[in-house]
């Protein structure tokens, strides 16, 4: 089809760099905020060596941390890497040495991962393949062009587009539509750390829940589109300064909301960066200019590639369909699939122990080994809970018990509901796992 064709060699149009220059300083910034942060509040130490437990991904419980000195030592390069990134200079080199390293620190326990690493990660990748540094850069002049083709500035803009529409898509359900569940939850928590009694009514309560869905469904075709780009981006300003002033203090926002403030640079039509930035960035003159079209010989496999990336990213998200159970519920499917703030658990959670041949139970207290973050995901994810439980009867052998079983009074009130169970309580936890691409029977199902 026409369309199609024309689409296809949209993909190669050559553009200027200015946009993707940009936006390449931007994240590079946001790189090394992040990356002091890290190293500032001693992440490695607190999150990585002190802990007595670590909660493994599937696939990756082979990875290990470093020796302490080695990770301290990584942590430095990678903020040498966003400083290389932020002015361009040994772009490629920087990009697999932070995308390698920062991706290993949060693959090392599930307990730090978060939707803004992993697109962080995801963005990464992305760079690795353009030509990010052919404007604004400290490389040799004599190899930039100023000039990249158009699918590079298109695959970055297609994965902050999809964050965007899959996050509200996700919203589309009842609990967050008309129980206002998690934002009356996180309003809630708000109003009372600053006693904003103002916030505490129905009207705020529905407005953050819809204004929240309604910008995700719609800003990444506002941005987009050059006619309305100028007006969408002081909603898309304002929402990003409301929702860092919202979670800042209260939930784990991070850099996210100035993350994502930098991606924007990326949706400006890039002859306006050009121009707009030219008395700081001198325009590389023809003598300088090479062939940057050499990977159009490629364009098969370029076009391939970004289906195949596409594709990948349209249907991950939405893997938990597979599913009988309700994905925030049993957490099958609930990972790498933008659901950002969609949930709400309040537990009443007790672990115990009992001794073979013997009815009587000794409740431990899981507080004890596990810090907050580890806690907080157990509470979140039932996936945490075989970990915990063979770790208890580790111990409890280790002190004397004899071939023990552990137990557990999970009960959970999801998105403000009445509690439930979400275990059988005569259930030994130190023989179930967890199966991502299976059944996980053990975890109840979902009362209505």
């Amino acid at each position: 089809m026409d369309w199609i064709e024309n689409f296809k060699r949209s993909l190669f149009k050559q553009e200027s760099a200015a946009s993707l220059g940009l936006f390449r300083i931007l994240f590079g910034i946001v790189l090394f905020a992040q990356t002091v942060w890290f190293i500032k509040t001693d992440f490695i130490t607190l999150n990585l060596f002190d802990p007595v437990l670590h909660f493994k991904f599937y696939f990756f419980q082979f990875l290990e941390p470093l020796s302490k000195p080695m990770m301290k030592v990584m942590m430095l390069l990678m903020l040498l890497s966003t400083v290389l990134i932020t002015i361009g200079r040994w772009l490629k080199s920087a990009l697999v040495f932070f995308g390698l390293s920062f991706t290993y620190l949060w693959l090392l326990d599930k307990s730090y991962f978060n939707n803004h690493y992993y697109f962080i990660s995801l963005l990464v990748f992305l760079l690795l393949f353009t030509s990010a540094n052919n404007w604004g850069s400290f490389r040799a002049k004599k190899r930039d062009e100023g000039t990249i083709s158009y699918w590079q500035i298109f695959i970055l803009k297609f994965q902050i587009f999809i964050v965007f529409f899959i996050a509200g898509i996700n919203k589309l359900n009842p609990y967050w539509m008309f129980d206002f569940q998690p934002m009356k939850h996180i309003v809630e928590a708000k109003a009372a750390l600053h006693n904003y009694e103002w916030l505490l009514n129905s009207f705020s309560f529905s407005s953050f829940s819809w204004a929240g869905l309604l910008f995700d469904l719609s800003i990444g075709f506002l941005i987009w589109s050059a006619k309305t780009r100028k007006y969408a981006f002081i909603i898309y300003v304002v929402f990003n300064i409301l929702n860092f002033w919202l979670f800042y203090d209260i939930g784990e926002i991070g850099f996210f909301p100035f993350l994502l403030l930098a991606c924007f640079s990326i949706f400006i039509k890039p002859k306006s960066v050009e121009d707009k930035l030219k008395w700081l960035i001198k325009k590389p003159s023809s003598l300088d200019k090479v062939d940057v079209d050499k990977r159009e010989g490629y364009s098969f496999l370029i076009i391939a590639a970004i289906t195949v990336y596409v594709l990948v990213q349209v249907i991950l998200p939405f893997r938990h369909l597979l599913y009988e159970n309700n994905v925030d519920w049993s957490g099958k499917g609930q990972r790498f699939a933008w659901r950002m703030k969609i949930m709400y658990k309040e537990p009443d959670m007790h672990f115990y122990l009992v001794e073979e041949n013997s009815d009587q139970k000794k409740e431990v207290n899981v507080g004890n080994f596990l810090n907050t973050k580890q806690y907080t995901n157990l509470i979140y994810y039932p996936d945490f809970i075989p970990t915990v439980a063979k770790y208890i009867k580790e111990e409890a052998i280790r002190r004397g018990m004899k071939n023990p079983k552990v137990v557990a009074d999970f009960k959970i009130g999801f998105m403000g509901g009445e509690k439930q169970h979400l275990l059988d309580q005569d259930l030994d936890l130190t023989k179930v796992t967890f199966k991502p691409f299976g059944k996980s029977d053990w975890i109840l199902p979902l009362k209505k």
